[in-house]
């Protein structure tokens, strides 16, 4: 896990799980059926909810989305936040 100054967060992880003993009930085809079970990993990213890049990006999202109204509010956080928001605007 690695923690920004300002409250944000990069997370990842990376597993298996393994069969020790007594009888597998998984299903065949289900990665976990066998005495191993499939590589599985995640990442978990979250930014400070109340700084400017966190706002923009939001922003973005939300216009990728169409979803205007929020798009409108999160990019005028951002904007009151400090942040540049000509680059989102395309």
């Amino acid at each position: 896990t690695l923690i920004s100054p300002s409250g944000g967060f990069l997370r990842a992880s990376l597993g298996e799980s393994f069969h020790i003993a007594g009888e597998n009930s998984y299903l065949a085809g289900s990665g976990l059926n066998g005495t191993s079970s499939n590589m599985v990993g995640g990442i978990a990213v979250a930014l400070n909810p109340n700084s400017g890049p966190a706002f923009k990006w939001r922003g973005r999202a939300h216009m990728m989305l169409g979803d205007w109204v929020a798009a409108k509010k999160d990019l005028t956080n951002a904007q009151n936040a400090g942040d540049d928001v000509r680059s989102v605007i395309v």
